[in-house]
């Protein structure tokens, strides 16, 4: 998931919630043994990036979730919209 510039993002038990201009989503993983990644301006994997023009580069946000599985596989990734502020409590 590629996050705006400016988005508030916050790891939080199973997922991320990512906030910007007073909306929330929370971003749910699916249940199985995998490894969430928080980038933002990395190399290695090329990811977290946003270019506006070419050759220019500004460092943004991008959350994925990564798992070697095994068929068959089910996953759901559980996206809420609207989920209290990162600074309420959750």
């Amino acid at each position: 998931f590629h996050c705006a510039e400016g988005a508030l993002v916050r790891q939080v038990p199973g997922g991320f919630l990512v906030e910007r201009e007073g909306r929330t989503l929370r971003i749910l993983w699916p249940d199985a043994r995998g490894k969430a990644e928080y980038l933002q301006g990395s190399e290695s994997p090329i990811a977290g990036w946003v270019s506006r023009r070419f050759d220019k580069r500004e460092p943004t946000i991008t959350l994925a979730w990564r798992a070697r599985l095994s068929a068959p596989a089910l996953l759901r990734t559980e996206i809420t919209v609207g989920f209290p502020a990162v600074g309420n409590n959750l």
